[in-house]
């Protein structure tokens, strides 16, 4: 093979007979039936200019086939041979085929702050998205399996079907259910990934791996702490009733509900005291309030003062007491 020239001419002129080769190809179907005159003549080139870069067909068929394989090596460090290109190649055509409803035109929804979104999905299931998530699922969900993939929080009622199970894809782990109710929160920003069960079934597992899974009966849940699955009871369905607009918490951490106003209405709240973060609060309002009836609400468990920028994008929290006289 000639020594690449680098200059700008030089490229283009190999770009040329390389497009001229693959379009002869195409026509030609095999290297032996290609000739150089028929490739000079659809790349506009002399013979000679053709020789100054390749020595022969064959010649431009292996730097294409090297150029290739370097390229696919930056995916696959495992690619260092053309018979390796071949086993890439069933690879990538069996993932096709097994994963072929997640390869459909897919539809996707991302619900704005302080916003709920309800929709039907292909198969009749129906589902709730919370404020800040996205989801995409296909236009039509394929015979074997039904699947979505979730990045924030959505509560699920999914049609039965005992011969295409539902599965939901997150960041972190994968829920899997034939029908029944239940809620998902994996906010892939915050780190987080809790499920909990209404009706039915749920197995709840690593993508791929089914040994680490646990699966859930009805008014329990599961979370995930430090790398595993923690299971418990539901110990308040008041929670989950976002979809109706309605904020609901209890016993829960000052910093949690600060994070979830975030989620809500779209800014930044910043706190001077980082010991109030700890400090569990009960209570619920409705979301449509407003950013400030919230703190209002909150004032009454906690006295602070706050700000907003002159953007209004950002909130300043100063605590007025210290932490031991609310605890």
């Amino acid at each position: 093979m000639k020594v690449k020239n680098k200059n700008r001419s030089s490229i283009k002129t190999r770009q040329k007979i390389r497009e001229a080769f693959a379009e002869l190809l195409k026509e030609k179907n095999e290297l032996s039936n290609m000739t150089v005159t028929e490739l000079v003549k659809l790349a506009d080139i002399t013979r000679s200019t053709f020789y100054t870069h390749y020595d022969s067909i064959y010649d431009v068929a292996k730097d294409l086939q090297d150029e290739t394989l370097e390229l696919i090596s930056i995916y696959d460090k495992d690619i260092r041979s053309i018979n390796d290109l071949d086993k890439y190649i069933d690879r990538v055509i069996k993932n096709l085929k097994d994963n072929e409803d997640m390869y459909l035109a897919m539809q996707t929804i991302t619900v704005p702050a302080g916003q709920r979104v309800n929709l039907d999905l292909p198969d009749g299931s129906n589902v709730w998205l919370n404020a800040g998530t996205k989801m995409q699922y296909p236009v039509s969900f394929m015979t074997g399996k039904r699947e979505v993939i979730l990045d924030g929080e959505a509560y699920f009622e999914v049609v039965h079907n005992e011969k295409s199970p539902f599965v939901v894809h997150t960041s972190t782990l994968d829920v899997e259910v034939l029908g029944t109710k239940f809620n998902v929160e994996a906010y892939s920003a915050r780190k987080i990934f809790e499920t909990s069960l209404m009706e039915g079934k749920v197995k709840v597992k690593l993508p791929h791996d089914d040994k680490n899974s646990v699966v859930l009966v009805p008014n329990q849940k599961t979370t995930l702490i430090d790398g595993r699955l923690v299971v418990s009871k539901i110990d308040d369905y008041n929670v989950y009733r976002w979809k109706e607009g309605l904020y609901c918490f209890r016993n829960k951490p000052f910093a949690d509900i600060i994070k979830d106003l975030e989620k809500y209405y779209d800014l930044s709240i910043q706190m001077d005291k980082k010991e109030i973060a700890k400090v569990a609060l009960t209570g619920k309002f409705r979301i449509s309030d407003g950013l400030d009836y919230a703190l209002r609400v909150l004032q009454n468990d906690v006295a602070f003062t706050y700000q907003r920028n002159r953007d209004n994008d950002v909130i300043h929290i100063r605590v007025v007491l210290k932490i031991n006289e609310f605890v």
